[in-house]
């Protein structure tokens, strides 16, 4: 199973990386820092399929988590940025958050 797909590797797997980020249509965001006025960084969630994707190959279906790349509201983010993906699989995290409550 492919764990990392980088610009390299999909050379070698004969499609163009940045043909997964195109449109930017991604499954998820997540917005990391902010950085100044309208710019922050970001990592994204991308679902390879074959009806999105129909040139990639099928042993990379699933979901990929993008390595951090900068996104202003002006102009969006430049596919460049991205250098790697890396696969995911969402799962459920519980948390314990402890608060202050009044006594009674």
């Amino acid at each position: 199973m492919i764990l990392l797909i980088t610009r390299t590797r999909a050379e070698e797997l004969g499609f163009d990386f940045d043909v997964l980020l195109d449109d930017g249509d991604f499954y998820e965001d997540t917005i990391i820092e902010h950085r100044k006025d309208s710019e922050f960084y970001k990592c994204s969630i991308v679902e390879i399929n074959e009806s999105k994707f129909p040139d990639v190959p099928r042993e990379l279906d699933g979901f990929w988590k993008t390595d951090t790349y900068l996104h202003t509201y002006e102009i969006g983010f430049d596919p460049w940025s991205v250098q790697m993906l890396i696969r995911v699989e969402q799962v459920e995290e519980t948390r314990v958050v402890k608060v202050w409550k009044e006594a009674e």
